[in-house]
């Protein structure tokens, strides 16, 4: 088994989504039964299309920054430690060495 260096963090993006539908959909009470999920119930209009996000202004597509975070600020992190002010600290990046 050859190692190519890659982590895999199992963190997927999301970036689209599926619609729930428009308008109401209708119930069949007397519908007969047969090998359909729900022979009764038809759903909305445009029901499970994909939807893509976009940025606020509405043209550009959008990217998943919390599922891709860069090495460069890893993260912080606040806590207290025995006295009344908090302590803040930063994470150290992936790729860094223990000093």
């Amino acid at each position: 088994c050859d190692y190519d260096g890659s982590i895999n963090d199992n963190i997927h993006q999301l970036t689209t989504t599926r619609a729930i539908g428009s308008g109401n959909g209708t119930f069949d009470f007397y519908a007969r039964p047969s090998t359909d999920i729900t022979p009764n119930y038809t759903k909305g209009a445009g029901a499970g299309d994909l939807v893509e996000f976009v940025q606020v202004d509405g043209s550009t597509a959008a990217t998943d920054d919390a599922a891709t975070p860069t090495r460069s600020v890893p993260g912080e992190l606040t806590y207290r430690f025995g006295g009344p002010l908090p302590k803040q600290d930063d994470y150290k990046a992936k790729n860094v060495r223990e000093s």
